[in-house]
Protein backbone atom coordinates (compact mmCIF):
# COMPACT_ATOMS: atom_id res chain seq x y z
CA UNK A 1 0.00 0.00 0.00
CA UNK A 2 1.12 3.57 -0.56
CA UNK A 3 0.13 7.10 0.37
CA UNK A 4 -0.33 8.69 -3.09
CA UNK A 5 1.52 11.90 -2.33
CA UNK A 6 4.57 13.08 -4.23
CA UNK A 7 6.21 15.98 -2.39
CA UNK A 8 8.36 18.57 -4.11
CA UNK A 9 11.28 17.82 -1.78
CA UNK A 10 12.59 14.44 -0.60
CA UNK A 11 13.24 15.63 2.97
CA UNK A 12 9.66 16.86 3.48
CA UNK A 13 7.89 15.66 6.63
CA UNK A 14 4.25 14.59 6.80
CA UNK A 15 3.46 17.57 9.02
CA UNK A 16 5.17 19.89 6.57
CA UNK A 17 3.28 18.39 3.64
CA UNK A 18 -0.01 18.99 5.43
CA UNK A 19 0.84 22.52 6.55
CA UNK A 20 1.95 23.49 3.02
CA UNK A 21 -0.63 21.34 1.19
CA UNK A 22 2.23 20.07 -0.95
CA UNK A 23 1.01 18.40 -4.15
CA UNK A 24 2.47 17.21 -7.42
CA UNK A 25 1.94 15.14 -10.58
CA UNK A 26 0.07 12.31 -8.80
CA UNK A 27 -2.70 14.71 -7.89
CA UNK A 28 -4.18 14.20 -11.36
CA UNK A 29 -5.86 10.82 -10.75
CA UNK A 30 -4.82 9.86 -7.21
CA UNK A 31 -6.06 13.05 -5.60
CA UNK A 32 -4.31 15.46 -3.28
CA UNK A 33 -3.77 15.38 0.47
CA UNK A 34 -7.32 16.56 1.08
CA UNK A 35 -8.52 13.33 -0.54
CA UNK A 36 -6.29 11.14 1.64
CA UNK A 37 -6.49 12.60 5.14
CA UNK A 38 -9.25 11.23 7.39
CA UNK A 39 -8.07 12.26 10.85
CA UNK A 40 -5.87 14.88 12.49
CA UNK A 41 -4.62 16.04 15.89
CA UNK A 42 -3.13 19.48 16.53
CA UNK A 43 -2.44 22.04 19.27
CA UNK A 44 -4.23 25.37 18.84
CA UNK A 45 -3.26 28.80 20.18
CA UNK A 46 -5.01 28.10 23.51
CA UNK A 47 -2.75 25.09 24.14
CA UNK A 48 -5.75 22.81 23.57
CA UNK A 49 -5.28 19.43 21.95
CA UNK A 50 -7.82 19.21 19.13
CA UNK A 51 -8.93 15.94 17.48
CA UNK A 52 -10.89 15.74 14.25
CA UNK A 53 -11.92 12.89 11.98
CA UNK A 54 -10.97 9.34 12.88
CA UNK A 55 -9.04 6.24 11.82
CA UNK A 56 -11.63 4.90 9.39
CA UNK A 57 -13.59 6.78 6.74
CA UNK A 58 -17.02 6.03 8.23
CA UNK A 59 -16.04 7.75 11.50
CA UNK A 60 -15.25 11.07 9.81
CA UNK A 61 -18.09 13.34 10.91
CA UNK A 62 -18.62 16.95 11.95
CA UNK A 63 -16.86 20.07 10.68
CA UNK A 64 -13.93 19.12 8.46
CA UNK A 65 -11.02 20.45 10.55
CA UNK A 66 -8.68 18.06 8.72
CA UNK A 67 -9.00 19.91 5.43
CA UNK A 68 -9.03 23.26 7.20
CA UNK A 69 -5.47 22.62 8.40
CA UNK A 70 -4.20 21.86 4.89
CA UNK A 71 -2.19 24.81 3.63
CA UNK A 72 -2.44 26.64 6.97
CA UNK A 73 1.38 27.09 7.02
CA UNK A 74 1.45 26.62 10.78
CA UNK A 75 -0.82 29.59 11.34
CA UNK A 76 -3.72 27.70 12.93
CA UNK A 77 -1.84 25.27 15.13
CA UNK A 78 0.91 22.68 15.38
CA UNK A 79 -0.03 19.40 13.70
CA UNK A 80 0.96 16.51 15.95
CA UNK A 81 -0.70 13.48 14.31
CA UNK A 82 -2.63 12.56 11.17
CA UNK A 83 -4.46 9.53 9.78
CA UNK A 84 -4.54 8.74 6.07
CA UNK A 85 -6.26 6.31 3.76
CA UNK A 86 -3.87 4.54 1.38
CA UNK A 87 -4.13 2.81 -2.00
CA UNK A 88 -2.41 -0.21 -3.61
CA UNK A 89 0.95 0.26 -5.26
CA UNK A 90 0.71 0.95 -9.03
CA UNK A 91 1.13 -2.17 -11.15
CA UNK A 92 3.89 -2.04 -13.80
CA UNK A 93 4.07 1.77 -14.02
CA UNK A 94 5.19 3.18 -17.36
CA UNK A 95 5.64 6.63 -18.82
CA UNK A 96 4.80 7.94 -22.29
CA UNK A 97 6.77 10.93 -23.53
CA UNK A 98 7.28 13.21 -26.52
CA UNK A 99 9.03 16.48 -27.42
CA UNK A 100 7.19 19.55 -28.70
CA UNK A 101 8.52 22.78 -30.16
CA UNK A 102 5.90 24.89 -28.39
CA UNK A 103 2.94 24.56 -26.00
CA UNK A 104 0.78 22.85 -28.63
CA UNK A 105 0.78 19.85 -26.28
CA UNK A 106 -1.76 21.76 -24.15
CA UNK A 107 -4.41 20.99 -26.78
CA UNK A 108 -3.82 17.28 -26.34
CA UNK A 109 -3.89 17.63 -22.55
CA UNK A 110 -7.21 19.48 -22.72
CA UNK A 111 -8.61 16.65 -24.85
CA UNK A 112 -7.20 14.15 -22.35
CA UNK A 113 -9.00 15.94 -19.54
CA UNK A 114 -12.25 15.76 -21.50
CA UNK A 115 -11.75 12.03 -22.13
CA UNK A 116 -11.15 11.43 -18.39
CA UNK A 117 -8.62 8.68 -19.01
CA UNK A 118 -7.34 7.07 -15.76
CA UNK A 119 -3.68 8.10 -16.05
CA UNK A 120 -1.38 8.38 -13.02
CA UNK A 121 0.36 11.72 -13.60
CA UNK A 122 1.33 14.26 -16.23
CA UNK A 123 4.28 16.64 -16.35
CA UNK A 124 5.97 18.91 -18.89
CA UNK A 125 9.48 20.37 -18.77
CA UNK A 126 11.13 23.19 -20.68
CA UNK A 127 13.70 23.32 -22.00
CA UNK A 128 13.65 19.63 -22.91
CA UNK A 129 17.31 19.83 -23.93
CA UNK A 130 19.97 22.35 -22.99
CA UNK A 131 19.82 25.44 -25.14
CA UNK A 132 16.66 24.39 -27.00
CA UNK A 133 13.30 26.16 -26.40
CA UNK A 134 11.29 22.95 -26.58
CA UNK A 135 9.04 20.99 -24.23
CA UNK A 136 9.19 17.42 -22.96
CA UNK A 137 5.77 16.03 -22.03
CA UNK A 138 5.45 12.90 -19.90
CA UNK A 139 2.31 10.92 -18.98
CA UNK A 140 2.21 8.05 -16.49
CA UNK A 141 0.09 4.92 -16.81
CA UNK A 142 -0.04 1.63 -14.90
CA UNK A 143 -1.96 -1.64 -14.72
CA UNK A 144 -1.96 -5.03 -16.43
CA UNK A 145 -0.79 -5.28 -20.07
CA UNK A 146 -4.32 -5.16 -21.48
CA UNK A 147 -5.19 -1.99 -19.55
CA UNK A 148 -1.93 -0.29 -20.50
CA UNK A 149 -2.37 -1.21 -24.17
CA UNK A 150 -5.85 0.32 -24.17
CA UNK A 151 -4.67 3.51 -22.44
CA UNK A 152 -1.66 3.87 -24.72
CA UNK A 153 -3.83 3.48 -27.83
CA UNK A 154 -6.21 6.21 -26.64
CA UNK A 155 -3.37 8.53 -25.63
CA UNK A 156 -1.62 8.05 -28.96
CA UNK A 157 -4.80 9.11 -30.74
CA UNK A 158 -4.89 12.32 -28.67
CA UNK A 159 -1.25 13.17 -29.42
CA UNK A 160 -1.07 12.09 -33.09
CA UNK A 161 0.99 8.95 -32.33
CA UNK A 162 3.95 11.03 -31.13
CA UNK A 163 4.38 9.28 -27.76
CA UNK A 164 7.12 6.80 -26.85
CA UNK A 165 6.93 4.39 -23.91
CA UNK A 166 9.44 3.65 -21.15
CA UNK A 167 9.14 1.74 -17.85
CA UNK A 168 9.51 3.57 -14.54
CA UNK A 169 13.01 3.14 -13.18
CA UNK A 170 14.39 2.71 -16.72
CA UNK A 171 14.46 6.43 -17.42
CA UNK A 172 17.27 7.79 -19.52
CA UNK A 173 18.74 10.55 -17.37
CA UNK A 174 18.94 12.78 -20.42
CA UNK A 175 15.15 12.86 -20.35
CA UNK A 176 14.92 13.79 -16.68
CA UNK A 177 11.15 14.07 -16.67
CA UNK A 178 9.77 10.81 -15.27
CA UNK A 179 9.14 11.00 -11.53
CA UNK A 180 9.57 7.20 -11.43
CA UNK A 181 10.27 5.96 -7.93
CA UNK A 182 10.95 9.57 -6.93
CA UNK A 183 7.24 10.31 -7.29
CA UNK A 184 6.79 9.42 -3.60
CA UNK A 185 10.07 10.77 -2.24
CA UNK A 186 10.51 14.19 -3.83
CA UNK A 187 10.84 14.86 -7.55
CA UNK A 188 12.07 18.46 -7.57
CA UNK A 189 15.54 17.94 -6.11
CA UNK A 190 16.51 15.62 -8.97
CA UNK A 191 15.63 18.28 -11.52
CA UNK A 192 17.58 20.94 -9.63
CA UNK A 193 20.65 18.72 -9.74
CA UNK A 194 20.13 17.91 -13.41
CA UNK A 195 19.91 21.61 -14.27
CA UNK A 196 22.77 22.48 -11.86
CA UNK A 197 20.90 25.46 -10.45
CA UNK A 198 22.68 28.07 -8.34
CA UNK A 199 21.96 27.93 -4.57
CA UNK A 200 20.05 31.24 -4.51
CA UNK A 201 18.14 30.75 -7.76
CA UNK A 202 14.56 31.98 -8.03
CA UNK A 203 11.82 29.36 -7.87
CA UNK A 204 8.25 30.68 -8.14
CA UNK A 205 5.33 28.24 -7.91
CA UNK A 206 2.16 29.45 -9.61
CA UNK A 207 -1.04 27.72 -8.49
CA UNK A 208 -3.97 27.88 -10.91
CA UNK A 209 -7.36 26.30 -11.26
CA UNK A 210 -7.49 23.56 -13.90
CA UNK A 211 -9.48 25.72 -16.33
CA UNK A 212 -6.75 28.37 -16.46
CA UNK A 213 -3.93 25.82 -16.50
CA UNK A 214 -5.28 24.24 -19.70
CA UNK A 215 -5.52 27.54 -21.58
CA UNK A 216 -2.86 28.22 -24.26
CA UNK A 217 -1.19 30.93 -22.17
CA UNK A 218 1.81 31.20 -24.50
CA UNK A 219 4.48 30.30 -22.00
CA UNK A 220 7.02 30.70 -24.80
CA UNK A 221 7.04 34.44 -24.21
CA UNK A 222 8.60 33.80 -20.82
CA UNK A 223 11.58 32.06 -22.39
CA UNK A 224 14.80 33.24 -20.79
CA UNK A 225 18.27 31.83 -21.31
CA UNK A 226 18.39 30.89 -17.63
CA UNK A 227 14.75 29.84 -17.20
CA UNK A 228 13.48 26.32 -16.56
CA UNK A 229 9.81 25.41 -16.31
CA UNK A 230 7.97 22.44 -14.79
CA UNK A 231 4.26 22.30 -15.57
CA UNK A 232 1.59 20.01 -14.14
CA UNK A 233 -1.30 21.21 -16.32
CA UNK A 234 -4.17 19.27 -14.76
CA UNK A 235 -2.64 19.34 -11.28
CA UNK A 236 -2.58 23.08 -12.07
CA UNK A 237 0.80 24.01 -10.58
CA UNK A 238 3.49 25.72 -12.65
CA UNK A 239 7.10 25.97 -11.51
CA UNK A 240 9.40 28.70 -12.86
CA UNK A 241 13.07 28.31 -11.94
CA UNK A 242 15.32 31.21 -12.95
CA UNK A 243 18.99 30.35 -12.61
CA UNK A 244 20.23 33.80 -11.56
CA UNK A 245 21.11 35.03 -8.08
CA UNK A 246 20.87 38.79 -8.60
CA UNK A 247 17.85 40.03 -6.57
CA UNK A 248 17.03 42.79 -9.06
CA UNK A 249 16.87 40.33 -11.95
CA UNK A 250 14.70 38.07 -9.82
CA UNK A 251 12.32 40.93 -9.00
CA UNK A 252 12.10 41.91 -12.67
CA UNK A 253 11.19 38.36 -13.67
CA UNK A 254 8.71 38.12 -10.81
CA UNK A 255 7.00 41.27 -12.07
CA UNK A 256 6.86 39.75 -15.56
CA UNK A 257 5.18 36.67 -14.10
CA UNK A 258 2.63 38.74 -12.21
CA UNK A 259 1.78 40.70 -15.33
CA UNK A 260 1.36 37.46 -17.26
CA UNK A 261 -1.09 35.95 -14.77
CA UNK A 262 -2.89 39.15 -13.77
CA UNK A 263 -6.19 38.09 -15.36
CA UNK A 264 -6.30 34.66 -13.73
CA UNK A 265 -7.02 33.42 -10.22
CA UNK A 266 -3.34 32.54 -9.82
CA UNK A 267 -1.66 32.35 -6.43
CA UNK A 268 2.11 32.30 -6.01
CA UNK A 269 4.58 30.97 -3.45
CA UNK A 270 8.36 30.93 -3.33
CA UNK A 271 10.15 27.60 -3.59
CA UNK A 272 13.50 29.38 -3.43
CA UNK A 273 14.73 32.96 -3.80
CA UNK A 274 17.44 35.45 -2.85
CA UNK A 275 17.22 36.46 0.81
CA UNK A 276 16.31 40.04 -0.17
CA UNK A 277 12.99 38.83 -1.62
CA UNK A 278 10.04 38.29 0.71
CA UNK A 279 6.38 37.33 0.67
CA UNK A 280 5.52 41.01 0.28
CA UNK A 281 7.02 40.96 -3.22
CA UNK A 282 4.28 38.59 -4.34
CA UNK A 283 1.65 41.26 -3.65
CA UNK A 284 -1.94 40.09 -4.10
CA UNK A 285 -0.66 36.83 -5.60
CA UNK A 286 0.66 35.86 -2.16
CA UNK A 287 -2.80 35.77 -0.58
CA UNK A 288 -5.02 32.72 -0.58
CA UNK A 289 -8.50 32.91 -2.07
CA UNK A 290 -9.91 32.64 1.45
CA UNK A 291 -7.55 35.29 2.86
CA UNK A 292 -10.12 37.28 4.89
CA UNK A 293 -11.75 34.10 6.22
CA UNK A 294 -8.46 32.60 7.38
CA UNK A 295 -7.58 35.83 9.17
CA UNK A 296 -10.80 35.61 11.20
CA UNK A 297 -10.24 31.91 11.78
CA UNK A 298 -6.74 32.50 13.08
CA UNK A 299 -7.97 35.16 15.52
CA UNK A 300 -10.45 32.62 16.91
CA UNK A 301 -8.08 29.63 17.12
CA UNK A 302 -4.96 31.60 18.07
CA UNK A 303 -6.12 34.77 19.88
CA UNK A 304 -2.71 35.35 21.45
CA UNK A 305 -0.91 35.06 18.07
CA UNK A 306 1.26 32.26 19.39
CA UNK A 307 1.97 30.90 15.94
CA UNK A 308 4.01 32.87 13.46
CA UNK A 309 1.99 32.97 10.26
CA UNK A 310 3.16 35.60 7.76
CA UNK A 311 0.73 34.08 5.24
CA UNK A 312 -2.15 35.52 7.26
CA UNK A 313 -0.43 38.71 8.36
CA UNK A 314 0.20 40.53 5.10
CA UNK A 315 -0.19 44.30 5.41
CA UNK A 316 -3.74 45.54 4.97
CA UNK A 317 -2.50 47.92 2.28
CA UNK A 318 -2.04 44.90 0.04
CA UNK A 319 -5.80 44.46 -0.09
CA UNK A 320 -5.89 47.38 -2.50
CA UNK A 321 -3.06 46.07 -4.69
Amino acid sequence: MVLPVNPWFGNSTLGGLLACNDIGPNRLMMGGLRDCIIGIEYLNGRAERVHAGGKVVKNVTGYDLCRMMLGSLGGLGVITAANFKVIPQPVEPHGLYSRFRDTSWLLGVAALQEARLPIDWIQALAPATTGEPDWLLGIGISGNPERQARLEKELQSLFQNQLKSIADGKTNRSLGYLPGTDRYTGWLEGLRKKWKLLPNHLHVIVLLNTRDALQPIRLEVLQHSDLHQVIHPIGADLHFLLDVEDPNEQLNFLQELKNRFRRTDAKMVFGNAHQDLSLQDLGEFGRSIAYSFTQRLQRHLDPASVFHAPFYQLPQAMNAS
